[in-house]
């Protein structure tokens, strides 16, 4: 933190606790993101296009969901029936497992629709994606503590607001070049905008 001070030359200490806050909230959910997402990022999960997760959670979750949420209705009772065969395992609750089921399959619909709706703009790119979305939550981060220096390549705070970037993004992903996230070359200036999940 105090490297990141001096860096950009910060004309107020008392904002230390909260920057350091701020970047400890924004490293752990990039941290999550980036061990649980297939993003093609070398302390996370092997990478796998959105196109195939898509395919994977149809398969896997909607469909399985959707025919469970079929067998267990009312109108399969009959097919279902004990009698006369005594049970010794425990009788589960249908209907809360109705319930679990039923958001299971909303929310693995929603997934899907998502991950299919992404897959489908022009140079669609998961990793890319976030690696401009970290940026772009340094970039933030930057103005709103560092008010009287530019976010931009403007040659007289270039270097401070490069630095900053870099050091933050070192901590993160401790290890990582920071020039693999593309924070000397991409500064985004607003944030992607998010698929809306579908209504109804």
């Amino acid at each position: 933190m105090i490297a990141i001070l001096k860096a950009v030359s910060a004309p107020n200490p008392n904002i230390k606790l909260s920057l350091q806050a701020d970047l400890r909230e924004l490293a752990t959910d990039y941290l999550t993101a980036a061990l649980t997402t297939p993003l093609a990022i070398a302390i996370g999960p092997r990478d796998v296009t959105l196109t195939k997760r898509a395919t994977w959670v149809e398969r896997h979750l909607v469909k399985p969901a959707q025919r469970l949420l079929e067998a267990l209705s009312d109108d399969t009772a009959p097919l279902r029936s004990e009698w006369p065969d005594p049970m010794n395992a425990p009788e589960p609750d249908r209907a809360v497992l109705r319930v679990e089921l039923k958001k299971l399959y909303e929310r693995a619909d929603e997934l899907r629709y998502c991950l299919s709706e992404r897959a489908s703009l022009a140079r669609a790119n998961h990793t890319e994606e976030f690696k401009g979305d970290l940026i772009y939550a340094l970039t933030t981060v930057f103005r709103r503590y560092f008010p009287h220096l530019n976010a931009s390549r403007g040659k007289q705070n270039e270097s401070r607001f490069s630095v900053f970037l870099d050091l933050c993004a070192g901590e993160i992903f401790p290890g990582v070049n920071a020039t693999d996230y593309r924070v000397k070359d991409v500064i985004p200036r607003r944030r992607k905008k998010r698929i809306q999940p579908k209504s109804g």
